[in-house]
């Protein structure tokens, strides 16, 4: 049975203040949620077998509290809100950690309208403040240690490295690969500083920064990921480049140099086919799926939004 008509049939709804919820995702999406909020819990027997209180007050500029649940997408919705409610707590702001299966791309949801391209490595640059920026192809991009697969991937070279530079670096083999589904855009290398005086700065053999054309502007405010309304779904392979919006402007964290607010990077994006294809070529490749708006995912998003906005009273 195709997941929306799964989706469908799962489907139970349960008021909570008058809200409605469906309680199902995809069968193949784990989602962790945390609850923040500025106070202690008035009542926190009412979260008990639902939830975890945290005291993060040394390491939050925001909140002292964080009330962690585990497989929201199991406990549901309904459950984890009346607890939230029983428990008289005021929520400042919540995140979203989905956890994607492998068998999400055996069989995706209707809603599914393509996918991010995860990093399954990273380098080491002498500025650490720069995995979070963009440094413009024209300039060099220097770094103070070799690519290097992460401890998951650890066997096989890294397709894909993190954020370091803010543009997408990728290994030759999969720059081919990307070329090969129609990618188009500029390259630019990557500079190894060693600490060797005779060849102090020497190219970096083997991958490249990738920026392709055309890009789109994607805010990022974590979780899951939905595709702005402006892109079409049959966008093929493009640059989405990610932004902070809607939130403070500067978000400060203990021990962490930069204003978090000003994250700004590249992701690059593939369609539904593309998906496909790409995971028939390179089966190892790491992919975060994109979501159609208004559809079955955004709802369920929607509606805990809607309910946290009523825990905020």
């Amino acid at each position: 049975m195709p997941y929306n008509e799964f989706a469908l049939s799962c489907a139970s709804f349960s008021g909570v203040r008058g809200l409605a919820f469906m309680t199902t995702v995809h069968p193949s999406i784990e989602v962790y949620a945390a609850f923040r909020t500025m106070h202690a819990v008035p009542n926190p027997s009412a979260l008990e077998g639902v939830a975890r209180i945290e005291d993060i007050s040394k390491c939050s500029p925001d909140a002292k509290y964080e009330i962690r649940v585990a497989r929201l997408d199991q406990v549901g919705l309904p459950r984890v809100i009346k607890a939230l409610r029983d428990s008289r707590v005021r929520i400042c702001r919540f995140f979203l950690s989905p956890h994607y299966l492998a068998d999400f791309w055996k069989s995706p949801s209707e809603d599914c309208v393509g996918g991010l391209l995860g990093s399954d490595g990273g380098v080491a640059l002498p500025d650490a403040t720069l995995n979070w920026r963009i440094v413009p192809l024209s300039e060099p991009l220097y770094t103070i240690g070799r690519p290097e697969a992460d401890s998951e991937h650890s066997r096989f070279k890294p397709h894909v490295l993190g954020h370091e530079g803010g543009i997408p670096i990728v290994s030759d083999e999969f720059l081919g690969t990307l070329r090969k589904l129609g990618a188009t855009g500029d390259t630019g290398t990557i500079i190894y500083r060693g600490i060797n005086k005779a060849a102090y700065d020497t190219v970096q053999a083997g991958f490249k920064r990738f920026l392709i054309r055309p890009e789109y502007e994607m805010p990022y405010a974590g979780g899951l990921e939905f595709l702005p309304e402006e892109v079409p779904e049959d966008f093929g392979i493009c640059c989405m480049r990610r932004v902070h919006k809607g939130g403070p402007r500067e978000i400060r964290i203990p021990g962490i140099k930069r204003n978090i607010a000003e994250d700004t990077w590249y992701d690059i994006a593939l369609s539904a086919v593309l998906c496909g294809e790409i995971l028939r070529l390179r089966r190892k490749v790491i992919l975060d799926p994109l979501f159609r708006r208004n559809g079955a995912t955004y709802r369920w998003v929607a509606e805990l939004e809607t309910a946290v906005e009523a825990l905020k009273e």
